[in-house]
């Protein structure tokens, strides 16, 4: 599985600057973060499923990105510095590690997710903890609790396993 280290790699780079000049490694107001995490997603789940291989190689399949988020915290915020860092000092969000993080494992445990294409709900909810302060600084995977464990259903591992054999299961016929 290659997407949680594209993703972690991606953000050790700042992106483009806002209004002010400031560079952050993590815009809550950009999507950049979610395209790349996507684009690992697809590219683990095309290297778990022939069947999703095959059909994206005849042009069968789609990839979407931007689900909307209403429920999350952050860090040094790009939305709480909307001034010049050169002329303000950063405002930094503290965050009473691991704390705050596991109460965000909890909360995207309570996400729904179906067990038949029947059920509403998503096909697959999964968890990648990373530590980053968003100020420039290394950007790693955490892989200790709380972030979830290999053989967890909200292991980025055991979600793209179980969205590959989903989709073969599903789709091997069309």
């Amino acid at each position: 599985m290659h997407g949680p280290e594209i993703l972690a790699r991606f953000l050790q780079v700042p992106g483009s600057p806002d209004k002010y000049g400031n560079r952050w490694q993590y815009n809550s107001r950009s999507d950049r973060h979610s395209k790349v995490g996507s684009w690992g997603v697809a590219l683990d789940l095309l290297s778990t499923s022939s069947t999703l291989r095959e059909h994206a190689r005849i042009g069968r399949v789609v990839l979407g990105v931007n689900h909307t988020m209403t429920d999350f915290a952050t860090f040094i915020s790009s939305v709480t510095n909307n001034h010049s860092l050169a002329d303000f000092p950063t405002r930094e969000n503290r965050h009473r590690q691991p704390g705050d993080t596991e109460r965000v494992v909890q909360k995207i445990k309570e996400i729904p997710r179906r067990s038949t294409s029947s059920e509403v709900g998503f096909d697959g909810v999964g968890i990648t903890v990373i530590d980053l302060r968003n100020d420039g600084s290394p950007v790693n995977i955490v892989g200790e609790p709380p972030a979830p464990q290999p053989g967890d259903s909200f292991h980025y591992g055991s979600v793209v396993v179980r969205m590959a054999h989903e989709y073969d299961t599903t789709f091997r016929g069309i």
